[in-house]
């Protein structure tokens, strides 16, 4: 069964407790620390896989509808002025 190492490791540190009165406190707050530098860690790779995908979506979707938008507004604007050239 596949768990986290950080929860073997607290729940190993909170029975060393409770069968040898060892401080929980100080090791604790480190495995605290170190679960949450992993967590950012983590996150940080998610956040650079996803950096592409943003490119390839402004670059397909937004781009394209901000020139459609901007030509529509040209074409009103001409009209609106007495037609079209042409």
């Amino acid at each position: 069964m596949a768990g986290s190492p950080l929860l073997g490791t607290a729940a190993g540190m909170i029975d060393r407790h409770h069968r040898l009165g060892l401080a929980l406190a100080d090791p604790l707050s480190e495995l605290a620390a170190a679960a949450h530098a992993e967590q950012h860690t983590v996150l940080r790779g998610r956040a650079a896989r996803a950096v592409p995908l943003a490119g390839l979506l402004t670059a397909t979707v937004i781009a394209p509808t901000c020139v459609i938008a901007l030509a529509t507004c040209l074409v009103a604007i001409a009209a609106s002025r007495g037609g079209l050239p042409g």
